[in-house]
């Protein structure tokens, strides 16, 4: 397996989405050939193609891979494993950005509780858990909750080595709740700290995004349009690069329209939302409320350009 997540990570890189794709799905079929299909690397292939599919937006492919995944864990016998606890965060992360609210709470608790039980705290899946569960916490509007998750994960992740990665999320994640309580100087400490931990990284990192959006958001609530439109740009251009035209990109693009209309750019703030509208009608629908709410400010804004 080490061969694979190196030329994985080695086409992340590159930005081939079609080769990423491809080169599981072709590992797979090996697999199936050589009568390994049902073991449990074949487990670890499915939850990296299921990864890959919730990052492009294609949720109920992603969905499928971790269910196949888990299938495959439980007929060989690891169901309290490490492995499995990664597997089923990844579909209860799935669910969250499917609007699955329940459901993946159900399954983060259920994580939880399995490592509770097999003295499994210390680990990576056990920090990822709490900062998963709050992530949900944040959107279902329980916000001092949420925090506490995030920096109970932190204080576990900044006593081990080698965890700036997620440590740099975690930071993101409380950064996020501060922002939607309006403690924007917390934010603005806890944002920094996690950018300057990714400016570092030797290669970039999928999670940088999110952070510069995070980033941009507290520029934009402080009236520093400039400084947020640039951090929305970046954001929407390494959404762009690791995952293509998924739904964080357009989130971006829409932010980044907002910022160049406070600033002015009529011309470039229609052509960001209608960006975003598209994205979001492509992979939603065309009648999901994020497609029509970025549909109507495009008209809005196109309206507005044209004088």
């Amino acid at each position: 397996m080490k061969e694979f997540f190196e030329r994985l990570d080695g086409l992340f890189q590159s930005g081939d989405l079609g080769a990423i794709e491809g080169f599981m799905q072709g590992c797979l079929a090996d697999m199936e050939r050589d009568g390994r299909g049902g073991s449990p690397e074949a487990a670890s292939v499915r939850n990296e193609l299921g990864s890959f599919y919730r990052g492009v937006s294609r949720y109920a492919e992603s969905e499928e891979q971790f269910r196949r995944a888990l299938d495959l864990m439980k007929s060989n016998a690891m169901d309290d494993s490490p492995q499995c606890a990664t597997i089923m965060l990844n579909l209860a992360g799935t669910y969250r950005l499917q609007g699955k609210s329940d459901a993946a709470e159900e399954m983060f608790l259920l994580v939880r509780s399995m490592l509770e039980e097999n003295d499994m705290q210390g680990g990576y899946e056990y920090y990822s858990t709490l900062n998963n569960l709050s992530l949900l916490y944040q959107e279902q509007g329980k916000l001092d909750e949420g925090y506490e998750l995030g920096a109970e994960a932190l204080g576990y992740m900044r006593m081990g080595e080698g965890m700036e990665h997620e440590i740099a999320t975690s930071l993101n994640n409380l950064a996020s709740v501060r922002l939607r309580q309006g403690r924007l100087d917390e934010a603005g400490d806890l944002v920094r700290e996690a950018l300057a931990i990714y400016d570092a990284m030797p290669e970039e990192d999928v999670h940088h995004a999110a952070a510069l959006a995070t980033a941009g958001a507290i520029d934009y609530r402080l009236g520093d349009y400039r400084a947020a439109a640039e951090n929305f740009r970046r954001a929407m251009e390494l959404s762009g690069r690791f995952f293509g035209e998924n739904i964080e990109y357009a989130t971006a693009s829409s932010n980044l329209a907002a910022a160049c209309e406070k600033l002015g750019d009529l011309a470039q703030a229609s052509t960001h939302m209608k960006k975003a509208a598209d994205v979001a009608a492509k992979l939603l629908g065309v009648e999901h409320p994020r497609a029509q709410k970025y549909r109507d400010s495009s008209e809005r804004l196109a309206a507005l350009a044209e004088g």
